[in-house]
This record gives C-alpha cells, sequence and structure tokens, in this order.
C-alpha cells in the first residue's frame, strides 16, 4: 500500500495546508478531490486517517482524522553506510535501497570517492536532493518508515562513529568486499540473533586495504559478494536484497558453522 508522508509540520489537531510538489502529488498524480480520505504516515512511523478538506489551483488543505493502531512486527533496521559514487548513481542507490526498506542512509566519503563535496555549500546541496528523492520512493514503496538520508561524512569520522557498535551484540556491522579467503559467510553473520544491521558498501574503485582494516578494528565482519566485480549501485541492492531475504526466511534454514553449509 502507498503512503503519503506527512511533512514535518504536520500536527494532528490542526488542518494543513500544503503546496508545490506535495499538492502537484496529491492533487495531479493521486487526482484527490474534495473529502476524498487516505492514509498517510509522519515522520515518526505513525499511520494516519487523512481528509481533504479544501483544494483549489495551487494548494490542498488536509486534516487528521485519527490515529491508526498498527501492530506490524518491524524487522531488524538495516543502515546503510554508501561511499559515494560517480555521477548520478548514488541518486540510483538511495532511491532504490528507500524502495527495499532501509532505514537510513549515510553518505561515505572514502579514498577512492570520486565526487569528494569539499564544500558545505555542496554536500547540503545533494543532500537535499537525496532526501526528496528518499521522500518520492517511501511514497511510492509503501514502505512505512520515512527514511533519513545523513549528511556525507569521512570514513575515518565514520569509523569513529560506529565504534560503539563493536561493545553491543545486539548490532552487527557488515564490509562487504570483494575478497573471498578472509571473509565471513552472510548466513552465519546473519544466524546471530541481531536487533540493527549496519553495512558498508565502496565506491567503483572499492575500499583501499587500510580501509578494510580499519573497518574490522571498528568490530565490522568482512562479507564477500563473490569474486564478481559490481557496480557500486549493483553492489549495495544485492547485499540488501540477500539480507532482507535471508531474515525473512530465517525460519526456515539452518546454519551449519562446522561445514560452512546451510541446510534446507
Amino acid at each position: 500500500m502507498r503512503y503519503f508522508l506527512l511533512p514535518e509540520e504536520f500536527t494532528e489537531k490542526k488542518p494543513l495546508k500544503l503546496t508545490g510538489r506535495d499538492f502537484n502529488y496529491l492533487a495531479r498524480v493521486l487526482r484527490f478531490k474534495k473529502s476524498d480520505e487516505f492514509t498517510a504516515i509522519d515522520r515518526s512511523g505513525s499511520l494516519f486517517r487523512i481528509k481533504v478538506v479544501e483544494i483549489d489551483k495551487k494548494q490542498i488543505t488536509i486534516k487528521a482524522l485519527g490515529k491508526i493502531e498498527d501492530d506490524t512486527e518491524n524487522p531488524s533496521p538495516i543502515y546503510l553506510y554508501q561511499c559515494l559514487p560517480k555521477g548520478k548513481k548514488m541518486d540510483t542507490i538511495v532511491r532504490q535501497s528507500v524502495e527495499m526498506g532501509v532505514a537510513e542512509i549515510v553518505p561515505v566519503i572514502s579514498r577512492f570517492s570520486v565526487p569528494i563535496l569539499s564544500s558545505r555549500e555542496e554536500r547540503t546541496k545533494r543532500q537535499k536532493r537525496w532526501n526528496r528523492i528518499a521522500k518520492e520512493a517511501v511514497q511510492q514503496s509503501g514502505n512505512r518508515k520515512p527514511i533519513s538520508i545523513r549528511e556525507p561524512v569521512t570514513f575515518d569520522n565514520l569509523m569513529m562513529n560506529l565504534r560503539f557498535i563493536a561493545e553491543d551484540t545486539s548490532k552487527q556491522l557488515i564490509i562487504f568486499h570483494p575478497e573471498t579467503e578472509n571473509s565471513n559467510t552472510l548466513h552465519g553473520v546473519l544466524s546471530r540473533p541481531v536487533f540493527e544491521l549496519h553495512i558498508l558498501i565502496g565506491p567503483e574503485g572499492g575500499f583501499a586495504d587500510e580501509e578494510v582494516a580499519k573497518a574490522v578494528e571498528t568490530g565490522a565482519t568482512l562479507v564477500s559478494l563473490g569474486e564478481n566485480i559490481l557496480r557500486s549501485e549493483t553492489a549495495a541492492i544485492y547485499a540488501i536484497a540477500s539480507i532482507k531475504t535471508i531474515l525473512r526466511e530465517k525460519d526456515f534454514w539452518t546454519y551449519i558453522d562446522k561445514n560452512e553449509r546451510i541446510s534446507i
């Protein structure tokens, strides 16, 4: 089911006037008319029943009819740390990752990232664009949780910020890398009870050796995506899809650590 993502200024207590992109989406894409009702989500993920109370050529006024109780069980959230790829590939990664239900995306400036985004103005501009794409993807896919695209950070700063994960057994940090010799199986990593999953994906040039070493030192588990060299945007979606599928089917498989294989 598709949900309209309510703006930050939304409050359950009073009507809200919408213009611009929100007006265009409701009035011209979904073609809502006066007195129509629909389901929407606020920035915390709460569901509301909404009614159109007024509409004209440039704005639409909506009001909340009430909150919808929801007891849907939320799976382990996935936090994506994506090293910046070339051109507009990050747009694709944001859109498709949000469609697949990631909880948060943090753009990372690593050694082999091509867009460095050195100025604050440039980082802010890109962040706004990615958040706009994420909002559209939330509404298109029916994702129940609004997604936040953080401001780009350097790889070193990210590792400093993620040190808490190594001390918390309910969280798991995974770095995906083509290397297979010292890597772990994804089924093995996900066979343990994990409340939060944090995953690192490299740019087109991959991770530098020192970045992999620093990630492992920080507490990351090395997992291989196979020997094929994947595009950055392909690697991100492949990793997320693999994790989501394995977790969704966890009750139907058993991991046998000794033989490094799966028993169905």
